[in-house]
Formats: structure tokens, sequence, C-alpha cells
């Protein structure tokens, strides 16, 4: 799957892209070591790929990105924030979820069912809602880049199939991070027990959980399908990750250089959406050759869902502060 993605990929970068033009090229002076927790084989790596060309390329060579997959140097992405505040690395590409640990705000894009499709959560993103939960990263020590689209959700578990909420009642599923996403769990009958993402398969595999929430992407290249026996695509939640950077690395870099990075993220973004909606088509197909079954909710499944989550959103509103909430309820509602 993430191979015929990356082909496609790699015609968009075009040569002017992936390399700068004889006599342009200049030694690297500056380097930004890039965590992720997905596999190399998946597409956060894919999206760190684009991220890696276009920051050479913005900054004419000079910031060259090393990305670390599958967690080669921060297992989970809480450990991979912790170590951006303190500059032990320079970049990570994180949840929303686990940034919302340190900055509440970031729960805006955690509700379940909170936004329809990929156009009303990017049009948050994109909006002064978002530059607004952007801009608070600096209160942490951090300098937020971008977003990527990386997938609406999916429950994959082993032991039954899950075609109502109820379905759910008395299983273990791995949460990632996030205090709305365990509030769920709770809410739907689910114990949630906290495990990095590379310790997802032989977790399932000993049973010591059940299942997941995952993406389709994320689940087929980690070849989750071979373990789990079924997929229930409810699409509750639709993951934007965000790369980030340490700020005080980022002041570093000379004025030209930074202006010309941020100039080039709005094109990263708009490849990395397009890059997601490829490989979440091709991703059902891959697991269902790895023998899982999938399942779609229906809309009297959704609504289900729906009406044992309500309890969510006035949380949320609390945790985010009702002027932001209210702001991001109304860009999600132009968006028809």
């Amino acid at each position: 799957m993430m191979t015929s993605i990356r082909k496609r990929w790699l015609n968009w970068l075009g040569a002017g892209l992936l390399g700068l033009a004889a006599g342009q090229v200049l030694a690297a002076e500056f380097t930004l070591r890039l965590n992720h927790t997905l596999p190399a084989v998946s597409l956060r790596q894919v999206h760190a790929e684009l991220f890696r060309d276009t920051i050479a390329k913005a900054s004419g060579g000079r910031v060259e990105v090393q990305i670390f997959p599958a967690g080669q140097i921060y297992r989970n992405d809480q450990d991979a924030i912790k170590a951006l505040r303190s500059g032990a690395i320079e970049g990570a590409m994180v949840t929303t979820g686990d940034l919302s640990l340190f900055e509440p705000t970031f729960n805006i894009y955690e509700a379940p069912f909170l936004y329809r499709d990929y156009a009303q959560i990017d049009a948050v993103i994109d909006s002064p809602v978002g530059k607004a939960v952007f801009d608070r990263l600096e209160r942490l020590g951090l300098k937020g880049l971008a977003h990527t689209d990386a997938g609406s959700a999916a429950l994959l578990t082993r032991p039954r199939a899950v075609h109502t909420v109820d379905d759910l009642k008395g299983m273990r599923l791995r949460a990632s991070a996030g205090q709305i996403q365990i509030k769920a769990f709770d809410l739907m009958g689910v114990s949630s027990i906290q495990l990095p993402f590379p310790d997802v398969p032989p977790s399932l595999e000993r049973g010591v959980i059940d299942g997941l929430v995952s993406t389709p992407a994320a689940a087929s290249s980690a070849k989750l399908g071979e373990i789990t026996k079924y997929v229930t695509w409810t699409r509750h939640q639709l993951f934007p990750p965000v790369v980030t950077v340490n700020l005080a690395w980022w002041n570093r870099l000379p004025a030209d250089v930074r202006d010309n990075i941020m100039k080039a993220m709005p094109a990263f973004t708009r490849e990395a959406r397009r890059i997601n909606l490829d490989a979440e088509k091709e991703a059902f197909d891959v697991l269902r050759k790895q023998g899982a079954t999938v399942i779609e909710l229906t809309p009297a499944g959704q609504q289900a869902f729906r009406a044992r989550l309500a309890p969510i959103y006035a949380e949320l509103r609390e945790r985010i502060g009702a002027d932001l909430y209210d702001r991001a309820l109304k860009v999600i509602e132009s968006v028809k």
C-alpha cells in the first residue's frame, strides 16, 4: 500500500523538491531529529519523508531532517514531547491526544463524532481557532509547524465483532493518550490500557488487550489485520497529528530560513492531506487481505455511539474554554 502512495508523492515532489539545483546545495548547518512511533512502513513515515524533503528545499539544504520511526528514540509521544521541551530532540510528529495532556486546548480535536469529515476538522485547523491552539504550544517551549490528516477512527477487536456500542462492554482496549479518549472508553464500558504503539501487536497476541482504536492506515501497516479478527469503521474521531519542534532550536535558525519553512508548510499540509485520503482508501483492502472482517457502522449504530458519548461535550467545553469551543462549533457548522 505505502509503495504506491510513495510513488504518487514522489511524482508530486518532483526534481525541484527532492534535490536542489547544482551549485545551490549547501552543507547542512542544522540537524532536526524527528521522532515518531509508527512503523517505518506507514503513512506517518511517508508524511515524515515528505516533511524532510520539504524542509531541505525550503531551507536551501541548510536544515537536515533525520527521521527516527517506530519509537527508535522515544517509544511513546508523551516521552517525545517531554524530550522536545527539554531540547533532548529537536522535532516529533505527535498526536493531539498526547499534546492535550500538556495543553488542554488540543482536546478540541479529540471529541468523538464532533467532526463529520476531514473538511470540517481541516477548516477548524486552518481557522483562527486552530492558530490560537497552535500558538499556545510556545508556552510549552514548542513551535507547531503543521498538522497532517492521518485517518479516521476504526475499532479493531479480537473477541467479537462490534456492531453497536454494547458489543464493547467489558473489553480491554489500548488507549493512546488524552483524557477525552479515556472518558469515552469509560462511557462505553471499556477498560483502557495505555501502551506505546510498538507494544500493541505482542499485547494483542498475548491477550493483554482485546483491541484498540486506530486508523485503517496505521493498523494495516502494523499488520494488525493478521491479529485482530474484526475492524469496525466508526469514524468517531479524525486524527490530525502535529509536527512540532523545540522552540529554542527553532529560534536559533536564521530568520530567512524560518520564514521560508513557514511559507512551505501550507503546501506540505495540502499534500499530506491528499496522501491520507489515498492511504485510507487502500488500507481496508489490505486489512481484508490480512484476514480481518471489515464492518461499517449503520446509521442506527452510529446514533447509539453518539448517545452514549453525549456527556463528553459539556466536559470538553469546560476543559478547553467556552469561547474557543463555541468558535470551533461555528466553523464546523459553516462547512456544509
